[in-house]
This record gives C-alpha cells, structure tokens and sequence, in this order.
C-alpha cells in the first residue's frame, strides 16, 4: 500500500497532484466540461431542453469513464500510434453514440438498456483493462481492491466537504445575515462531486511495478473476519433455505414460484462474490477453509440453479416474454457456465466471471439484437396478429380510434384482455410512437386506459388535466362568486354517454351538472388542451382537470372555478352582511 494511510509532505502532495494531472489530462479534462455543463444547467435549467440536459451531461462523464480505461490500457501497449487511433476512434464513437440518443429522444427501454450496458462494460474496463497480459489475477486483484479503497476515500471527502461547506455557508447567514443564493450553494457541491472527489479518486490509482502487484496477502484480518463469519454463514443460509425448499417442492408436487429466481440470482451473486474476496488465498496452503470453499461452493450451488430455471419457465408460460425475463433467462444460463467452469479450472483464474458478464451484457442490451428490440418486435408481432386475425371486421392497420372502439366491443373477453396486456406493456415499457404502423396514438389511449374489475366487465378510465392553463376564461353575466375547488363529486346517474354529478362543498352546498363522456373522451384523446364550460340552473363550471372511472356506480374527481349565478339566496346572504 506504500504511503496510502501515512504522512505526506506539501511538495509530496503537489507532485502526486501534478503526476495524477500529467497522466490523465483527457480524464480531468472531460470531468472539468461536466463541471461547467452542471453549473450552467443549475443557473439555467428552464430555458435548456431536455435532451440538450442529457448530452451536457452524459457525454462528458462517460467520455471521461472512457478516457480514463483508454489511458489504463495504452499504459500496456507499447505501440503508441495504434495507442492514439484506438483512443480517437473510441471516443468518435461514443460521441455519435450519444448524439443517436439525443435525436431518437425521449429514451426508452431501447436506448436504456444500452445505456445501462455502455456504463457497466466501460466501469468493468477500468478494472480489468490492464491486466490482459497477467498470468494470475492477483494483480487484479490487488489492483481492484486499491481503487475501491480510493472511491471510498473519495466520497469521503466529497461528503465532508460538502457537509462542512454546507455548514460554513450557514453560518454566514446566522452570523452576519449574508444570504447566500442556493445556485452558488449548488455551485459549491457541483465542484465538490464533479471536479474534487474525481481527482482525489485519481491519486488512488497505482501505476508501473505498484500497478501489477503480486502480493498474496489478500484482505486485512477484520475483513477476512467480515467474510468468514458473516458473509459465508449468510451464503450457506441462502443455500440450506433453497434446498429445503426444493424438498418441499419435490414432495408436494408443485412447481416452484417466480420469487425463487430472485434468490437464486442472490445466491449466485453472493458465491461469485465470496470466491474473488478469498482468491489469494490460493496461493496459502495454510488456508484449507477457503480451499474447500473454492471447491465445493460451485458444485453446492450449480443444482440450485434448476430452480431458477424452472421458475422462469412457468412465468414465461403464463404471462409471456419481456425485457425482464429475457435477461433472467440469460443471466440463469450465465449462472450455469460460471458453475462448471469454477467446477472444471477450480477457481484458477476468475477475471473472465465479470469480462464475460460485460460482454454478454452488451451484446444483449446494444444493437437491433438487444432484448428491448426482440421484446418489442415480438410482441406487435403478438398485437398485430390479434388485430388482424378477425378478417370480418375488416380491420386495416394502422388503427383509428373510431375503428378500434368498435372492434374491441365485438371481442370476447380472452381477446379484450390480450390486447389490453400487450398495449399497457409496451406504452409502459416503449415511446408510444413505436406503435405507430399499428394504431395511433387515440386508440392506443382509448385501449390502455380500460380495465378489468373482479367481475371481469369492462370498465373505462377517462382523465384530462390543466384544461385552463391556455384559455382565458370570460365571466358571463349574472354570476356573483366564484369557487375555485378541487373535489370527489359523487355520480348520481349514468345513461349511456350521459352522467349527473354532484358537487358540494364542506358549507353543505350542492350544484347538479350533467357531463358527456363523449366529451371527456375527445378531451382524453386530445393532444391539445380544450376548453370545457358546462351550465345548471344555478352555476357555471369551468373544469380544469378531471378523472372518471367507470361503470355505474362510478367515482368522478374535478377541478376547476365554479361561478354560481345571481339567485334570491345572494340577495338574501348580502342583505344579512349589511345587517
């Protein structure tokens, strides 16, 4: 560890800052441009459009995660014009990449599985992408364990500087009644998290001999305590309750639930974990413990994983495919590549655990052959064949609202339900303009927004918000107070397209209107924001926002201004605040 815990002098200090700065100049660079963007965005933020916030800010922090594996592995490759073409050409491609993503925006499940993927495999390459020439992972080893020690200290500091900041900028007001803006105080934590910790973090970095440090020394004694007497009796904890639950699964009979692929992954992840904690020692005979544990922690394991894949069966046989389940179902057979490798190099290597689990990650999660697009294709495949299967309705695609509304009314209720399932995944899950060459996006709404109650008749789900925002309303004459209100009214009466609703208020008036769904239906499916005036005998309303869940008896929320007309009660309220 050299001097990591000891006593450094001034001029140390400064040449450690000069040598972190000298070796990675593009890292702090592209770390000082995320700084500027947060600080901007911060002052800013109103007049920037959103996907202009995600380039400001996610090209440089992954450009500068980037630089800094580029940087790692050009310090093991001696040829340093292939060096600076490897770098500018990776850096060309995540700058395109990230201009892909703010024109295709706003991001769904497509772009964001790759993006989640993009960040583990570049955060893996800081890692491991200097040791691809080592025959043993105890560099790595002991080289993951000093960065880890560096983020450590690094938040550390980030969190004490801002806490101690947070507190002197505090006693500034307390003291002498300076109130300090809360974007300069913004400012102040932008600087500590982006630009002080980060280069704090990059002093931790080993280089050269230190770099590839072969000690076998392994953790220190507390924590090796931490893994064996908490971590290792939580595994086997994990372990025993699965296997009893397997025996209670074999004996009555019955397939295993979903949940248990969810504890099968823990444990799997769990046994990964143990085994590259204890790794050196490999290299101590004296160690027969952690010997026995490399040995059979995999095979303990691998009948475990039938569970997980049973489970994921039956869910995918009841309810189909997703994103999801698609990534269970690889990482399950992941699980088992890992086993009866550890089974068959008996844990003599273990850098290809994470480089195999990145690379899989971004060939599924990347390119037209990621999950989110084979879920995607799959299911409008799915819809379009429930569209379309019916040639007597004559239904041609893409779908309107006029069309749809009266083809789901002749479907039985299996089918009903299908399309209901398919449509709320994907408008959940997608940019509803992935939809487009199957219906727009009026039908889309008006089918996503029915459901099913326990009696399986269909119901409807109506809702329209901020209808005033863009109107200015006029007064109409004869009106002598106006309400602004926001209440639960209660449904009196429903008769085809038409309800009667009642507003009261906690003073115990009442008003009767009558409502079209008609109207809450084209307000629903509206892009725009019209305006809705409705009439009684004795008031007017205005409504603002409004949600409708149907049938009869159904409950109705409105917002809006309420202007009751000129009546003997006014005259008679006037006459008594006079008196």
């Amino acid at each position: 560890m050299g001097k990591l815990f000891g006593r450094y002098s001034w001029k140390e200090l400064k040449d450690l800052f000069v040598a972190g700065c000298r070796r990675f100049p593009v890292v702090l660079l592209f770390l000082l441009i995320a700084a500027i963007d947060a600080i901007v965005l911060n002052h800013d933020r109103g007049n920037i459009s959103s996907r202009t916030e995600f380039l400001m800010m996610f090209y440089p922090l992954t450009a500068a995660l980037l630089s800094l594996a580029l940087q790692l592995w050009s310090e093991e490759v001696s040829r340093k014009p292939l060096s600076i073409i490897v770098q500018v050409t990776a850096h060309l491609l995540l700058l395109g990449g990230c201009l892909w993503l703010t024109s295709s925006w706003p991001i769904d499940t497509v772009q964001g599985t790759a993006l989640v993927a993009i960040v583990m495999v570049l955060v893996l390459a800081v890692f491991m992408i200097s040791f691809f020439r080592s025959k043993n992972d105890l560099p790595l080893w002991n080289f993951t364990l000093r960065l880890l020690q560096g983020i450590a200290i690094a938040f550390v500091v980030g969190v004490v500087l801002i806490a101690g900041l947070t507190l002197l900028i505090e006693s500034f007001r307390q003291l002498f009644g300076w109130n300090i803006d809360r974007h300069i105080r913004s400012d102040v934590y932008i600087i500590c998290c982006l630009l002080i910790a980060p280069v704090v973090f990059l002093q931790f970095i080993p280089n050269n001999e230190e770099k590839h440090n072969e000690s076998a020394s392994g953790l220190p004694k507390v924590l090796q305590g931490v893994v064996h007497y908490l971590f290792v009796p939580l595994l086997f904890a994990y372990i025993l309750t699965l296997y009893a639950y397997a025996c209670k699964i074999v004996f009555t009979w019955t397939l295993p639930c979903g949940w248990v692929s969810w504890l099968v992954s823990t444990m799997m992840m769990g046994m990964v974990g143990i085994l590259i904690l204890i790794y050196p020692s490999r290299f101590q005979t004296e160690k027969r413990f952690d010997h026995l544990l490399r040995r059979w922690l995999p095979i303990v394991a691998l009948p475990l994983l039938l569970l997980m894949t049973i489970g994921i069966c039956r869910r995918v046989s009841d309810y189909g495919i997703t994103v999801m389940r698609l990534y269970l179902i690889t990482f399950n057979l992941w699980c088992y590549f890992v086993c009866f490798f550890l089974i068959w190099k008996k844990g003599r290597r273990l850098w290809w655990i994470p480089a195999s689990f990145g690379i899989i990650l971004f060939l599924t999660s990347v390119g037209p052959q990621s999950f989110a697009n084979m879920t995607l294709h799959k299911l409008k495949g799915d819809l379009k064949t429930l569209l379309t299967k019916n040639k007597v309705n004559n239904l041609s695609l893409p779908v309107t609202n006029d069309d749809m509304n009266a083809w789901i009314n002749q479907q039985d209720s299996t089918t009903q339900r299908q399309v209901r399932d398919k449509l709320y995944y994907l408008g959940a899950t997608y940019d509803i303009a992935r939809l487009s060459n199957l219906l727009d996006t009026a039908s889309y709404k008006h089918v996503s927004f029915y459901t099913y109650n326990r009696q399986q008749e269909f119901s409807e789900s109506l809702t329209g918000y901020n209808l005033l925002d863009v109107h200015v309303i006029d007064i109409p004459d004869g009106c002598t107070r106006m309400r602004n209100f926001n209440e639960s009214c209660k449904v009196l009466s429903e008769k085809g397209d038409t309800i009667i609703v009642e507003i009261k208020t906690k003073e115990g008036k009442s008003w009767k209107f009558t409502l079209s769904k008609r109207r809450m239906r084209d307000i629903n499916h509206s892009k725009s924001t019209p305006l809705w005036f409705v009439e009684s005998d004795d008031a007017y309303l205005y409504i603002n926002s409004f949600y409708y869940y149907g049938p009869y008896p159904a409950t109705m929320d409105i917002s809006g201004i309420l202007l009751e007309k000129q009546n003997k009660t006014y005259h008679e309220d006037k006459r008594m605040e006079k008196d």
